[in-house]
């Protein structure tokens, strides 16, 4: 009888390791090392410049960008996704077919005065003050960043989760 006490006992034991586990896995922040990943916002804004003077657009103009990242370790199809710098309007949407890499980037070109589907109908103040504003596809708020001020051809490169730097 206390044989089969101390077998049922263990049993239970077991059986409660391995439920702690599996709850551990599937409910606890995991520890990548990519920030983002464990929030589950795999699709960030990465970079923001203003008043470019270095860096020339597909067909030569220095324009604004926005530089966006996949943080993931899968392929993601961004197709719909959309960028803004006013929460009542939409200034640029990622055309079907655009598919970010493992970890890869992607650049969206902003001018102001082009009617071309290939740029976003906005501009990026330096003088700051406005938000960029990244949306997926279902128009869910993914990503988020204020613009301060900044000085002519300055990046402001996102570091991690919470840090960015001017470069």
């Amino acid at each position: 009888m206390q044989q089969k006490k101390q077998r049922i006992a263990a049993l239970v034991c077991l059986v409660l390791l391995i439920a702690g586990c599996l709850f551990s896995a599937l409910f606890s922040k995991t520890d990548s090392s990519e920030w983002g990943e464990a929030e589950g916002n795999q699709i960030v804004i990465s970079e923001i410049l203003s008043s470019n003077r270095t860096y020339p657009g597909p067909e030569g103009q220095l324009l604004d960008f926005i530089e966006v990242h996949n943080l993931s370790a899968n392929a993601v199809d961004i197709s719909g996704f959309m960028l803004s710098d006013d929460l009542n309007s939409i200034g640029y949407t990622f055309p079907d077919g655009t598919v970010l890499p493992a970890y890869g980037y992607t650049v969206c070109w902003c001018s102001p005065n082009s009617e071309d589907e290939r740029y976003a109908g906005f501009g990026i103040s330096r003088e700051g003050g406005e938000t960029i504003y990244l949306y997926n596809n279902a128009n869910v708020l993914v990503d988020e960043k204020e613009v301060p001020s900044m000085q002519s051809n300055t990046a402001l490169i996102r570091m991690d989760e919470t840090v960015w730097e001017e470069a």
